[in-house]
């Protein structure tokens, strides 16, 4: 798998976590009330799609842009 592959894997985690944190009380799977757990799986998930989407959008060659230095 690509680097970019692996980051649209991640990004798509990522918004199936927070999906899940910040909907689990109608999907039936939470409490009354937006409890800390749903907050912190809201968190990872933001995080996941953050992460991801610089991992997919980053240059193959991980670098700034500028040629190396000798």
């Amino acid at each position: 798998m690509s680097r970019r592959q692996i980051g649209m894997v991640v990004v798509l985690v990522g918004v199936v976590a927070a999906l899940l944190g910040a909907l689990a009380n109608t999907l039936g799977i939470g409490h009354a009330g937006f409890g800390w757990k749903q907050g912190v799986l809201l968190a990872i998930g933001i995080l996941l799609i953050i992460g991801g989407g610089v991992m997919a959008l980053r240059p193959p060659g991980g670098g700034t842009g500028a040629p190396p230095t000798q």
